[in-house]
């Protein structure tokens, strides 16, 4: 399978030394999503609220049938757009329901794994990070807490963007990130090639925000969209 639009997984999935399952291409894994919410705001914007359960076949109970390990918790927060962008921000909490829960990005050294966009890639695409333009490597690059995809996403239209924010309380923060001109994703690598535990008791939290902006924004400002963004201690529900 491939992946579209915006979407988050991981490869390396692990309990104990025993690999349960491949979370990027779905082998010996799958989610159950319940208790989908949605909810309005005074200020226009709208929220959706998941459950979600990881499930393996190389997990079960004493019955064999597949039995929950992790505990993911979705909060997608879509602000009305205005005149210059719209802000999507992204909140995925991760608990682990059974002991020594581990998992990781690609184990290779691309590393790959984590939240991710699939978006048009028109070839004058242009990445730009906290301290200038940032080339597409094999392997992760260091952009900065934050990264611009800018381009013509559209034959014959304006130039627009489309910006990826990592909140300063992720783990491993800053994390590098996978950039692709071609046929691929854009990846904010976390937690890496190395797994690391899920926690029972205390979950793991990865929070991110997505602007769209309808036309080429400066990177000054984009910093300051950024710092307003790492400003906030939690999503408003």
């Amino acid at each position: 399978m491939h992946h579209h639009g915006i979407f988050w997984g991981w490869e390396q999935i692990y309990i104990g030394d025993q690999k349960i399952g491949h979370g990027w291409k779905f082998v010996n894994f799958s989610q159950e999503v319940s208790n989908v919410t949605m909810a309005s705001f005074a200020d226009g914007s709208a929220a959706l609220t998941m459950q979600v359960a990881w499930i393996s076949p190389n997990w079960t109970d004493e019955n064999g049938k597949p039995e929950p390990f992790v505990d993911e918790r979705d909060f997608v927060r879509i602000y009305r757009a205005t005149a210059k962008k719209r802000v999507l921000d992204f909140e995925i909490t991760l608990r682990a329901l059974t002991k020594d829960v581990r998992f990781g990005g690609a184990s290779n050294e691309k590393a790959y794994g984590g939240f991710s966009l699939q978006i048009r890639q028109p070839g004058n695409i242009v990445f730009i990070g906290q301290n200038g333009n940032v080339v597409p490597q094999r392997t992760p690059v260091t952009a900065g807490p934050w990264l611009d995809m800018v381009t013509t996403f559209m034959e014959g239209g304006s130039e627009s963007g489309v910006a990826v924010f990592c909140h300063p309380s992720n783990p491993g923060f800053p994390q590098p990130w996978v950039i692709r001109k071609r046929r691929s994703m854009q990846n904010v690598v976390s937690p890496g090639r190395q797994p690391i535990p899920i926690p029972q008791d205390q979950p793991i939290v990865l929070r991110y925000r997505v602007i769209i902006h309808s036309h080429a924004v400066s990177p000054e400002e984009i910093q300051q969209f950024f710092d307003e963004y790492a400003a906030i201690d939690k999503i408003s529900r």
